[in-house]
């Protein structure tokens, strides 16, 4: 597991927001009612339309609108791509840019769950509760998961730069092996995942960008006045130019940069729509 936190969300009319492809598997509980979840990109097929209410979201290439109606109270796990795997016991190419039904997924155990945790209160003692449930579920070791644990870890300190033929090579498997064990544990390819986690951590310092701008404007024009732009952000990161850092964010978040930032809410979420 990598971290859990605990929120309540009520707004004065129905509402989406933009959730952005991550490098980690996400697990939602939801206390109240349940969402909706569409690709938030023309043409792409997902899970277009489909309700949820308690789910766990595979590894997406591309942002996904999630809708509520304005009211969520919600318990969300972030878990890395080794420990969703060891929990769900699937290959995890099976929830590339969807996602399944925890109780369809983990049995009556969970249901049992889901039943106590609707009669507690206090977030601590849910997170307690949650936790314990996990961790039985993930004692029993599973083969190929510390290689893939470690290489993920690799892409992750190379902020995604890494190549993969050296990935490969420093774990002395071929490409092809290495691709094999992605699909299983991960969900997608290493060159795939790598390419998330470039954008994780250029989505990072565009955050930072924008809140260190010396504009005093909220319209995210205000990023072309700060001392490091988005020309030199892009290079930071391996991209070859501004326009190419445009068009892969566009690809991933559905929006440029500059959008992205107009959409900004208070609490780092990212509005859907206009």
């Amino acid at each position: 597991m990598s971290a859990h936190q605990g929120y309540v969300e009520r707004r004065a009319a129905f509402g989406a927001r933009l959730e952005l492809p991550h490098s980690g598997l996400v697990l939602i509980i939801n206390l109240r009612s349940g969402l909706s979840i569409a690709s938030a990109q023309a043409g792409v097929a997902d899970d277009r339309g489909s309700q949820r209410r308690d789910f766990v979201a595979g590894i997406h290439d591309h942002a996904v609108a999630v809708a509520s109606d304005g009211l969520l109270e919600c318990l969300e796990v972030k878990l890395s791509p080794t420990a969703a795997h060891a929990l769900l016991g699937v290959p995890l190419n099976e929830l590339r840019n969807t996602s399944v039904c925890l109780e369809q997924a983990l049995g009556s155990r969970f249901h049992h769950m889901r039943e106590r945790l609707g009669e507690l209160s206090n977030w601590q003692d849910r997170f307690d509760l949650v936790d314990r449930f996990l961790l039985e579920k993930l004692t029993t070791p599973v083969q190929g998961a510390r290689e893939v644990a470690w290489a993920c870890g690799r892409l992750v300190s190379s902020a995604g730069s890494l190549a993969i033929s050296e990935l490969a090579r420093e774990l002395g498997y071929s490409r092809k092996h290495v691709a094999t064990l992605f699909k299983t544990h991960v969900g997608v390819s290493p060159k795939v995942y790598a390419r998330i986690i470039r954008f994780e951590h250029a989505r990072a310092r565009l955050d930072e960008l924008a809140s260190l701008s010396s504009a005093t404007r909220q319209d995210g024009l205000h990023v072309r006045e700060s001392p490091r732009g988005l020309g030199e952000l892009a290079l930071d990161f391996g991209y070859y130019d501004q326009a190419h850092f445009n068009r892969e964010f566009r690809d991933l978040a559905g929006v440029n940069p500059r959008d992205y930032l107009r959409r900004a809410m208070p609490d780092g979420g990212t509005l859907a729509g206009g």
